[in-house]
């Protein structure tokens, strides 16, 4: 416990706290110690900037990206050149959302926790981070799974995304450091679909959380700082993490974390008395459009409209999948 006898061994630590940390069982101690050390298996499962890191879909890598949708909404994003981007406490299956916690919970009843406490957790299971927005993507340009979502693939360069989504949501700031209320935190993910590599980082914030819980009455201020730092790392993986048995989808999601003072909703508009915040659609960024074989539309439909709108450099093919 290196790191707790540094904090411990600084004479500006006052003999109260002191007596409080080592009221703690050794469990509690150990938790608190990989709160603060670097290299514990709780730090590397838990810190949002490594957690981001991870499973960064770095755009200069993953290049091209594919988002389905229906011929009726593809007509609307032309004609109004935005993307409608949604709340993620409106998407499609709020089981996604709810997946990571069952991971959780089942974690948890496998160390045999109170059922307090996992109660606790399942009590997280409706809350989100509020003002959160989610853009989906496929790396698949012929997904047979992405095409119930709609009958048109429209194909995007990825860095063409984040530039335009980065400069809207900077509003000017020149660097991370800048932003303030206003601002918005842009950056792509992968979803990671690997149950083992799943159960690696749900199994050390299971283990903290019950040992968190079990040392609250003993150490409230450190446990709960704690407590939080496993609610927002939950929250980054309820975006991230998704049923093995939908890894054919191959989803790239471009977040939108809004900055705001008190944490609530606040969509640039509401459609349908659903949330949204939008993204500006300029003739650069539209790279192709992919038909569906179900599509009623074809080839000639589709690149009447694309230049009637002045997207006359996008190109349009037919879906390579047989039906």
């Amino acid at each position: 416990m290196k790191e707790l006898e540094k904090i411990l061994e600084d004479p500006k630590v006052s003999e109260d706290v002191k007596r409080t940390v080592q009221s703690m069982n050794k469990d509690g101690m150990q938790l608190l110690n990989d709160y603060y050390d670097e290299n514990s298996n709780f730090y590397q499962r838990a810190q949002p900037e490594l957690i981001a890191n991870k499973f960064y879909a770095d755009p200069s890598k993953i290049k091209n990206l594919y988002h389905y949708t229906t011929y009726e909404a593809f007509e609307k994003i032309l004609s109004s050149s935005t993307f409608l981007i949604g709340s993620i406490h409106y998407m499609n299956d709020d089981k996604e959302i709810k997946y990571v916690y069952e991971l959780m919970k089942k974690e948890l009843k496998l160390l045999e926790a109170p059922n307090d406490i996992i109660l606790k957790l399942e009590e997280l299971n409706t809350i989100l981070p509020d003002d959160v927005y989610v853009w989906s993507f496929s790396e698949n340009d012929y997904s047979q799974a992405l095409s119930n979502y709609g009958d048109i693939a429209l194909g995007f360069d990825s860095q063409g995304i984040m530039e335009q989504l980065a400069s809207y949501y900077s509003k000017g700031k020149k660097t991370l450091d800048e932003y303030t209320v206003g601002n918005a935190y842009v950056f792509p993910v992968k979803v990671e679909y690997d149950y083992e590599v799943q159960s690696k980082y749900i199994k050390a914030l299971a283990h903290a959380w019950l040992v968190a819980h079990d040392n609250f009455k003993y150490d409230p201020d450190d446990m709960e700082v704690i407590i939080g730092s496993i609610v927002q790392a939950l929250h980054f993986f309820s975006l991230v993490f998704k049923n093995p048995y939908l890894r054919q989808e191959e989803e790239i999601r471009y977040i939108i974390f809004n900055i705001n003072e008190d944490n609530l909703l606040k969509p640039e508009l509401y459609m349908n008395s659903k949330p949204f915040t939008t993204c500006r659609l300029t003739h650069e960024m539209l790279k192709e459009v992919i038909i569906n074989p179900k599509s009623q539309k074809n080839l000639n439909d589709v690149s009447t409209m694309l230049n009637r709108e002045g997207f006359t450099r996008t190109s349009v093919n037919m879906s390579k999948l047989p039906y």
